[in-house]
């Protein structure tokens, strides 16, 4: 996962180069095509497979017969849906495109502002901070090393999907967004974003392994 992420990371900077630095918008396509600020594209698609998989591995977890996971079974079904709709989320723009257009609709702007493609962000806050508080027993219910690398898997994820999200609604009220520094900004916003999820799901294979879990395909002629 390093390596496809290494290298979608490279693809849209490169695009970000050809695109701010020389004046190519398109080059073929490949620009929209590998960028990680665009939607519906290649970085899209793996962001949104990396987190069906662990939504996978999370229901993997959630049947596990053991005491730990029994107590907070149902969480673990809780957390596996969350994650399952966080990666619908990520092709259908749920979390943009629900909040933009009740900003529109209520603030009516005569043109288009900076604020309306951040309307998501004070609600998503606060939607983060109900979870944490729902998801709070489960975390403490884990073994301290996994507790730990569980932890820093979600802070990495939010410090982009939340974090970076500030500082760029920041820079739209105050500068042009078509410049290097707000292409960084959103590079390093889904750069960690991606890390969040490579972690978590490197975190949840290591502890359906520490609890015995097998996956075993066979193949048998007929």
């Amino acid at each position: 996962m390093t390596t496809i992420i290494a290298l979608l990371v490279l693809g849209s900077v490169l695009g970000e180069i050809a695109r701010l630095g020389f004046g190519r918008g398109s080059v073929f396509g490949l620009v929209r095509l590998f960028g990680l600020g665009q939607e519906a594209n290649v970085p899209t698609w793996y962001s949104s497979a990396a987190l069906l998989f662990a939504s996978l591995l999370t229901c993997l977890i959630a049947l596990l017969p053991i005491s730990e996971v029994r107590r907070q079974s149902k969480r673990w079904w809780a957390l596996a849906a969350v994650i399952a709709l966080m990666s619908l989320d990520e092709t259908a723009l749920l979390h943009e495109g629900i909040p933009y257009f009740v900003a529109l609709s209520v603030l009516s702007p005569e043109e288009e502002v900076w604020y309306i493609d951040y309307a998501w962000v004070p609600l998503g806050t606060v939607v983060l901070g109900l979870l944490v508080w729902w998801f709070l027993p489960l975390w403490r219910s884990f073994p301290s090393g996994f507790r730990y690398r569980f932890g820093l898997a979600a802070a990495v994820f939010f410090a982009g999907a939340l974090g970076l999200e500030f500082l760029e609604a920041a820079w739209a009220s105050q500068f042009d967004t078509e410049t290097f520094g707000y292409s960084a900004l959103w590079t390093v916003q889904e750069t960690l974003e991606l890390s969040g999820v490579a972690l978590l799901i490197l975190a949840f294979f290591d502890y359906l392994s520490m609890n015995g879990f097998r996956a075993k395909l066979t193949v048998e002629p007929n």
